[in-house]
């Protein structure tokens, strides 16, 4: 008797095995983010970014809190901030940079300044002044025209037989505007510009782990043809960051579907090791629109066993050179253990072939085979 029958399998570990895996990337993933974090604090550059550093602080805190209860919300709250905290401390050097440079040419000026105010006597519209720079939240916006603050200060302050209350207060509003939206373009470009290298990096280790995985050549084409999509025209930040979180999930994906068929791969070795088989060392075949892993085994007798482990959860079996139904005991005695002993659900049962009426066959035995290690 022969048959040859395709079921589907369904490791009962696999929502374990799916959680395994993406606490294990996700929690990667954490620690390199509060590497970033706690960069960004060493060399004190909270100052420059500190809303969204104490946001984002926040988000992975509860990231962390989410690796154990639920490592697929942590693994959407890495997808959500990974970018952002990547540019955090691009933004925050390049801001520091900016205000210490204008802070020292403005030294330089304010020193000059000091030599003429000395020899004044502070006035009250100088008290004024400061009174109104005092009161000017966006420090990045006043950073950004201490030249014109300066060339203002020596045409109101120094020179006060013309000043008033009101015009220094009126000039001061008309330049604060203007510097406004220097800060709004200013951090606008910065962030555009952080966001491009923090994309960069993300790029380049997402690439390094789509080469370490072993996933199929096709797998791997196929991901890459993502990545290089964002090169193949203008595009967005946010569609270059949907592009990358979609290939991130895909890669995962795979990476998962690959373990678990391991985990099957290797329970089908063993229980036909256990069953007296001679078993071959199995063998991945990867071709066009094909990815499967094929173990074969046999008796001195001339029985034949067949297993071809595909991807998607497809699994066909093959029993061959029994004589009458006596594949049927074997059958009986391996499918039952992979489930049992190995949590190899299979279920969707459909017969590919069936020989019955071979019962006078006679056998022929086959040279015994060495068994290997799976």
């Amino acid at each position: 008797m022969s048959a040859y029958h395709e079921r589907k399998y369904k490791a009962k570990q696999r929502q374990k095995i799916a959680e395994d895996r993406v606490r294990q990337t996700t929690k990667a993933y954490y620690k390199h983010y509060q590497l970033i974090m706690t960069d960004i604090q060493s060399q004190d550059l909270v100052d420059y970014v500190a809303s969204d550093y104490a946001a984002l602080n926040k988000q992975l805190t509860h990231m962390n809190t989410l690796l154990h209860s639920d490592p697929f919300a942590a693994r959407e709250i890495s997808l959500t901030i990974g970018q952002s905290i990547h540019a955090l401390p691009h933004t925050a050097r390049h801001l520091r940079n900016t205000m210490q440079a204008n802070e020292r040419h403005a030294a330089i000026e304010l020193e000059q300044q000091k030599i003429v105010q000395e020899k004044q006597k502070k006035s009250k519209m100088e008290t004024l002044w400061q009174q109104e720079l005092a009161s000017w939240e966006d420090k990045l916006s006043l950073n950004l025209v201490l030249k014109e603050l300066s060339q203002l200060h020596a045409s109101l302050i120094v020179n006060t037989i013309s000043t008033t209350e009101n015009k220094i207060k009126q000039q001061l509003d008309t330049l604060k505007t203007i510097a406004q939206q220097k800060a709004l373009d200013y951090r606008a470009q910065l962030n555009n510009q952080s966001l491009n290298k923090a994309n960069l990096e993300r790029i380049e280790q997402l690439k390094s782990d789509i080469t370490a995985a072993t996933l199929s050549t096709d797998k791997v084409k196929s991901l890459s043809e993502q990545l290089e999509s964002i090169n193949k025209s203008a595009k967005t930040q946010s569609e270059i960051e949907q592009i990358i979180s979609q290939t991130e999930k895909a890669a995962d994906q795979a990476m998962e579907d690959e373990s678990i068929r391991r985990s099957v791969v290797k329970a089908v070795y063993t229980s036909l090791n256990k069953a007296g088989f001679s078993v071959n060392k199995p063998v991945h075949i990867q071709e066009k629109d094909k990815d499967e892993v094929i173990i074969s085994a046999s008796r001195p007798a001339g029985n034949q066993v067949k297993f071809e482990i595909e991807l998607d959860g497809t699994l066909r079996y093959k029993f061959d050179h029994y004589k009458g139904q006596s594949c049927q005991k074997d059958i009986k005695e391996l499918l039952p253990k992979l489930s049992k002993i190995y949590g190899v659900d299979l279920s969707d049962t459909r017969v590919l072939w069936h020989n019955p009426d071979d019962e006078d066959a006679q056998l022929k035995p086959i040279p015994k085979q060495t068994s290997q290690n799976a």
